[in-house]
């Protein structure tokens, strides 16, 4: 092949497929015709261009990008902040774990209250994570088997098991450290390893499940139905964000000593950094997912209104 037909067929490989499929091969007999009669520096400005429309065609489809497609974008969102707030709640889940933890739930009624608010919530938000995404899984898993998808099978199986690697690793950790006598540097420095590999993982799984999303052929009905799942999952999340603000606020106020002079945060560092770290990093995922939230129902409205 020709030095202009291996950068056509470069830059047409930047589009997106349903764009190939139809304007393909139009668009590179022009892309061709153009490199042919131009000088070298207008070659570049001509590729340049091709790229950038190929990231144009990308968020904006011909035609206008479907209302599913525009819920599909939301429902990705969601799942982001969904992995960041699991991880987060993680994080206090195990911080929590600890004798005096449950002895300041027992001796004062908010801090109780909202602990176990917390954990109702926590359930509730895994229960409906679950009931949205088995359709989902089983749609896609149908459709892998079915089509030889490896690249979706690919993606179904491998994030579980990043998961129970970080899990491992973690473990694998916690067992090597010298505890309770560990220097808090190392202490630190064993919370920044895990979160480091955490954070891969969960970016590992996010792109999985995003790009599930768009790969997959969903049915439209399965799609607006997730609608009402990251609606309710909002809720749940605020539930828990709002209830780890106030155990932390209660735990502060009520049993100072626990809260600012123990070491009882993860991996034995200060609990204070620890519980205003996860507290932030709920409330973020939470306003992110309002937001996907919010925009999905805004287009399932709109099209309603249709």
């Amino acid at each position: 092949m020709t030095r202009d037909a291996l950068a056509v067929r470069a830059v047409l490989g930047l589009y997106p497929r349903r764009w190939r499929d139809r304007y393909g091969e139009e668009y590179a007999a022009l892309l061709a015709d153009l490199l042919a009669c131009s000088s070298r520096r207008a070659r570049l400005r001509v590729l340049a261009n091709a790229t950038t429309g190929a990231a144009d065609a990308h968020f904006r489809p011909p035609g206008g990008m479907p209302m599913t497609d525009r819920i599909r974008g939301s429902l990705g969102v969601a799942v982001c902040a969904l992995v960041v707030f699991t991880i987060a709640g993680a994080g206090f889940q195990k911080m929590t774990e600890d004798q005096p933890f449950h002895v300041a739930a027992s001796q004062h009624v908010v801090i109780g209250l909202s602990f176990s608010i917390l954990r109702a919530a926590a359930v509730a938000a895994g229960v409906v994570a679950l009931a949205a995404a088995v359709p989902l899984l089983w749609s896609v898993l149908r459709q892998a088997i079915a089509g030889r998808r490896l690249d979706l099978l690919a993606r179904l199986v491998l994030p579980p098991l990043a998961i129970l690697a970080w899990l491992r690793i973690a473990k694998l950790i916690v067992m090597m450290s010298p505890r309770p006598e560990a220097h808090p540097m190392v202490n630190i420095a064993e919370v920044l390893i895990v979160m480091a590999l955490g954070a891969v993982v969960a970016g590992f799984c996010t792109w999985c499940a995003v790009s599930i999303l768009h790969r997959a052929e969903l049915p439209d009905r399965l799609v607006r139905a997730q609608v009402i799942a990251m609606i309710a999952l909002t809720v749940c999340m605020a539930a828990v964000t709002v209830s780890d603000l106030t155990w932390g606020l209660a735990l502060r106020l009520l049993d100072g000593p626990l809260f600012n002079n123990g070491t009882e945060g993860l991996f034995a560092t200060s609990t204070p950094p620890s519980w205003a770290i996860g507290a932030v990093v709920l409330s973020a995922a939470t306003i992110v997912a309002a937001v996907a939230a919010t925009r999905a129902a805004r287009e399932l409205r709109g099209a309603g209104a249709a």
